[in-house]
């Protein structure tokens, strides 16, 4: 038996990582990962969000955090992916669906000139599920706070409530619970290598729409 120590699942090479049994020794306390972040210069409130968004991966949302295009990083990225979820009506879906699938290339563009040996195709991925990953965020913290649960629930998009009030002005917690879902149903499509733009669109119309027939 041959036990692999990584902090960083995503450089392992893919031929390495197909033939390893996962075992994952538990996430890391949000509170170290803004620590690290923000000592390597990432603001309090952009380590804040990359922490919750990665659930306790250190790896992730120091990649996440980090990765620069020219001189954006992914932080303005997602907030105008939030603010324009918000605001999304059945007209918009298309046109966003197109903005979606430029800015997962030019992340990914971005992210494969940085990452070395890892392949272009495992990098798309990764960026299209990142994608999909923040949408179902939205929508999770929507749940929470419809859901009343808790008086002041942990959300991942702390820094636009008025995005996540937007929203809970349109549904209720059951269709955020249900958008999540539809979101990670979306990932097994970016898994079976279904077309990008048709991905997008598929998630899209479905979270502007509840009368439009989901994919399976």
């Amino acid at each position: 038996v041959i036990i692999l120590l990584c902090s960083r699942l995503d450089n392992m090479l893919p031929t390495t990582l197909s033939r390893c049994q996962l075992v994952r020794l538990g996430a890391v306390d949000q509170d170290r990962i803004v620590t690290q972040l923000t000592a390597d210069g990432i603001s309090e409130t952009e380590a804040l969000y990359w922490a919750r968004f990665s659930q306790g991966s250190l790896g992730r949302a120091d990649a996440w955090a980090k990765l620069e295009m020219k001189s954006e990083t992914v932080y303005p990225i997602k907030k105008e992916l939030v603010e324009k979820i918000a605001a999304l009506e059945l007209p918009d879906a298309v046109n966003l669906s197109e903005w979606m699938s430029k800015t997962a290339k030019k992340i990914a563009a971005a992210w494969t000139s940085s990452a070395g040996n890892v392949s272009a195709t495992d990098i798309t991925r990764r960026v299209q599920k990142g994608l999909i990953r923040m949408i179902a965020c939205l929508y999770s913290d929507v749940m929470k706070v419809a859901s009343g649960s808790a008086d002041s629930p942990v959300l991942v998009n702390f820094d636009q409530p008025d995005c996540i009030e937007m929203l809970t002005q349109k549904i209720d917690a059951d269709a955020a619970a249900g958008h999540v879902e539809f979101c990670y149903r979306m990932n097994r499509w970016v898994d079976s290598s279904v077309n990008e733009k048709l991905i997008f669109e598929q998630l899209l119309l479905n979270l502007s729409n509840s009368d439009i027939l989901m994919g399976s």
